[in-house]
């Protein structure tokens, strides 16, 4: 379910696309981002919908140290309309409202995803500069043809590491549960 949203103060960069070092270090336990095939799917269409230009959101969910289990995908505004096509600015607002609706529900923000269009799907200099521990990355690299790739990063130690991607079973809103 991908939800509307309005604003985070967060801003990314592709272009100059000059990656980072993003790496699955030995001895470090890699964590685990789970999404279910209609997240990624309502993902691929957000990203492709958006292209040329840099799409942003907000993973909702819940974590620990080894697994971070998205509920809800929600869609931000990227107010940076200078750079569009290279960066992203998530509006404060929609930042707000899904902080809001992950505390409603016990739940937090656990992510953010963006589009790198015409660039691969590895963390930037500005995505590392603009990143918190804590939470994922997830990074779709969009091309004319369509969402191509999915990698999902977190910061440690002022490094990337890389996350699995693992696909999850649809996990069923308050009102499924009731009936």
């Amino acid at each position: 379910m991908i939800s509307n949203l309005s604003e985070s103060v967060i801003e990314s960069s592709t272009t100059p696309m000059t990656a980072v070092d993003a790496v699955t270090v030995p001895g470090v336990a890699a964590s685990e981002l789970w999404l279910t095939g209609i997240q990624r799917r309502d993902l691929a269409t957000l990203v492709e919908a958006s292209y040329p230009f840099e799409a942003c959101g907000l993973l909702v969910g819940a974590a620990d140290a080894e697994q971070i289990n998205v509920h809800d995908v929600f869609r931000a505004r990227n107010l940076n309309v200078e750079r569009a096509r290279d960066r992203f600015l998530l509006d404060p607002d929609d930042h707000m409202a899904a902080d809001r609706s992950a505390r409603a529900r016990g739940l937090d923000i656990v992510g953010i995803w963006h589009s790198h269009p015409d660039h691969p799907a590895r963390p930037s200099i500005t995505d590392l500069e603009a990143a918190w521990e804590g939470f994922s990355y997830l990074i779709i690299s969009t091309m004319a043809s369509g969402a191509n790739d999915f990698r999902s990063w977190r910061l440690q130690s002022g490094k990337f590491i890389e996350e699995k991607i693992r696909e999850s079973q649809p996990i069923p809103s308050a009102s499924e549960e009731r009936s």
